[in-house]
């Protein structure tokens, strides 16, 4: 306020039209911060004579936020129209509506969402995510597709008890061919997508690349309560596992981590297991690469959650 005006188009010259919005903009952690620390940065959708196309702007929050106007051609980073990238995505009619999906993998980097229309003409939702965090880049991590049938909202939610964020999609037109046979139409419905530690998160924090060497694993926190996330260079090919070992030499979790080249994390859950010292190795058996740690879990064992939609949505028919 004592500032005035922070962001204007009057000094951007090179914002085409009036391209930024309200509801083109975003207030969220997209860059990593230490837990506890509330502080959040500004992401902005805009076109500009550069660009052509819609892309997110965003400007780091902190201290001094606030205390000079905002310029588009000098943003904390710049996530680009994937069209740049992949010609695949030429005939979109549009994209960039985001929204904060919160913590959808585990590791603490946010998910950023966002509905693209279809191409004019089409009849498609199309929902592309962005890892941020140590994983920002403008590459989409995740992308869904619903065929033949409009975008629409989307939110986030709890859906389980597992500690991720999930998202709800809206799909007002969505009707199945039983609908049709019945001459119901738009019948709509719900898309669920829940978070995962299968979804892959490849840091390009130069912060992180100089904490870890080949063959070795960081592990936050240790002790840990029920879960924990690995850092580590990731071997260049072949499938990948995750195996904990208890004290006594006993393999007692495995799991496939998703293949990514070059540095990464993993959200690690252990809370199946008891409380006590285990080993967690990770192994690639193509490349004869390993690596482990020792960690201390805290917590009691926990059984795990299950979700099943259709017996808490009542019938409306």
């Amino acid at each position: 306020i004592q500032n005035d005006t922070l962001f204007s188009i009057f000094d951007n010259p090179s914002i085409r039209g009036y391209s930024p919005s309200p509801i083109d903009a975003l207030s969220m952690q997209a860059f990593r911060r230490p837990i506890g620390d509330p502080t959040v940065d500004y992401l902005q959708v805009c076109v500009t004579n550069t660009s052509n196309d819609r892309s997110l702007w965003i400007f780091k929050g902190g201290p001094d936020f606030g205390s000079k106007r905002i310029y588009i051609d000098s943003p904390s980073y710049l996530i680009h129209h994937p069209r740049k990238y992949d010609s695949g995505f030429n005939d979109l009619a549009d994209w960039f509506y985001p929204i904060d999906c919160g913590d959808m993998t585990g590791t603490g980097n946010r998910v950023l969402g966002n509905i693209a229309l279809a191409p004019l003409g089409g009849n498609a939702g199309i929902y592309s995510f962005y890892v941020l965090g140590d994983a920002m880049d403008s590459k989409i991590d995740m992308i869904y597709v619903e065929q033949n049938h409009p975008s629409g909202s989307m939110d986030t939610l709890t859906a389980d008890g597992d500690g991720l964020q999930d998202v709800i999609i809206g799909m007002p037109g969505y009707t199945t061919p039983k609908d049709e046979a019945k001459g119901w139409e738009d019948v709509g419905s719900l898309a669920v997508i829940r978070g995962s530690m299968k979804i892959p998160v490849k840091l390009n924090s130069v912060r992180n690349k100089s904490l870890i060497s080949e063959g070795s694993v960081i592990v936050y926190p240790n002790p840990l309560t029920q879960k924990t996330t690995l850092t580590f260079e990731n071997c260049t090919s072949g499938v990948m596992y995750m195996e904990v070992v208890s004290s006594i030499g006993a393999s007692v979790l495995r799991e496939e981590i998703p293949d990514v080249d070059g540095l990464q994390q993993y959200a690690a859950d252990l809370s199946a297991l008891p409380a006590g010292a285990y080993h967690i190795r990770l192994v690639c058996p193509a490349d004869g690469w390993s690596a482990g740690t020792n960690v201390i879990k805290t917590g009691a064992a926990v059984a795990p959650w299950s979700l099943d939609l259709r017996k808490m949505v009542p019938k409306s028919r």
